[in-house]
């Protein structure tokens, strides 16, 4: 049997091997800490190739002003057209009128009518001329006019007509044509507005801003950058946000029918803040600019007991899916001044990294447990 103070000094052993070994840890670089930690490459896995490394980019002055000097993208290019008269279509609804012949306006059963008062007693109505819808086939009928091809035709250009077959039994007819009812063209708006479905384009040439005014606006999860118009076999992508606040008149779209508008939500225009900042989470990326400086102090700022400011980056895929590291060194405040001026875009990753002390901690915190529990079993075996 082993004596007290062969025991004390056993347990003083093992006590001294696990504070030596967490120094070790520390010491090491904490390559064991759990968590994300993007001040220095991931190590390579047992028997694999090193990973790739992404040289950061110090966000400085020349690349803010790199950035500043690049021109802003061009606004969307979409078909421009003018406005043209509307031209009838079938199901289209007419409203025909020969002036001084009631005759031909009227069918005998409809010259008069009447109607019930609330009162209980009948008296008669202004007549009205009955409408005349286009067949699918494009065509209508009028007495003494006999069939005529209406589909494709404007309203003078369907007057003129009435009057020419017309005037082989009536002198000088008079003939006004009216379109009563927009049934054959249609443009579809759905997505983030307020009414979604179906609209007659009308008389007045329909833009894509008369449409979303018509389906009752936007909604707020609307993103406005980058509204669709599917036309056929083609598909454009508009700025709505260049037209409504900045006036870019190209982007109004002359509608036709067919035309199906989708409005999408900001799903995507989304940026990430994560690492030591007291609010980690996504932040839809607002209309206008973002900094991050705005990211950061959104997310509630950094973590002051465990943020390393000088290790705070920005994670961006370029235009052929490269990764990009941009670095900012915030221990400086001419580096609120950088970040200020540092302008985010959708999908941006913010990360403040955390301090070697703060990793050591965990490192020191994930191991006490098993430390403690092998203590106490070596404890109850002696």
């Amino acid at each position: 049997m082993k004596d007290a103070a062969t025991k004390r000094a056993e347990r003083g052993s093992a006590a001294t091997a696990v504070v030596a070994f967490l120094v070790a840890l520390v010491l090491g670089g904490c390559a064991y800490a759990p968590g994300q930690f993007l001040g220095r490459s991931s190590a390579p896995e047992a028997g694999g190739a090193p990973a790739a490394e992404v040289t950061p980019i110090a966000i400085d002055w020349p690349l803010i002003r790199q950035f500043d000097a690049v021109a802003r993208p061009a606004a969307p290019v979409v078909p421009q057209k003018e406005p043209t008269a509307y031209r009838i279509g079938p199901t289209d609804a007419l409203r025909i009128t020969v002036w001084n012949h009631p005759d031909l306006n009227f069918a005998p059963n409809l010259s008069v009518t009447t109607q019930t008062l609330a009162s209980g007693a009948t008296g008669q109505t202004s007549n009205v001329v009955p409408l005349r819808v286009v067949a699918h086939d494009g065509t209508i009928y009028f007495p003494m006019a006999g069939r005529i091809d209406a589909a494709g035709r404007t309203v003078p250009e369907l007057r003129s007509q009435i009057a020419r077959q017309l005037s082989r039994y009536v002198k000088d007819p008079q003939v006004e044509v009216e379109l009563a009812a927009y049934r054959s063209q249609r443009v579809f708006v759905v997505g983030e507005v307020r009414t979604p479905g179906n609209l007659p384009i009308t008389d007045v040439p329909m833009h894509i801003a008369d449409a979303i005014g018509q389906a009752g606006g936007t909604k707020p999860e609307a993103d406005l950058s980058a509204v669709t118009v599917t036309r056929g076999s083609e598909r454009y992508t508009l700025d709505l946000d260049r037209l409504y606040y900045e006036g870019e008149m190209t982007q109004n779209l002359l509608l036709q029918h067919g035309d199906v508008i989708n409005v999408p939500e900001r799903r995507e225009q989304k940026i990430f803040v994560l690492g030591e900042v007291q609010q980690p989470k996504a932040y839809p990326l607002p209309r206008g600019r973002l900094t991050l400086a705005d990211a950061v102090a959104d997310a509630g700022g950094p973590n002051p007991l465990s943020s390393n400011a000088g290790q705070v980056f920005v994670l961006r895929l370029d235009t052929n899916d490269e990764p990009l590291v941009y670095h900012l060194d915030a221990r400086s405040p001419e580096a609120l001044l950088l970040a200020d001026r540092f302008v985010l875009r959708a999908r941006d990753v913010v990360y403040v990294d955390p301090t070697q002390l703060t990793r050591a901690g965990r490192v020191v915190a994930q191991l006490l447990p098993w430390v403690q529990g092998a203590s106490g079993a070596r404890s109850a075996t002696r």
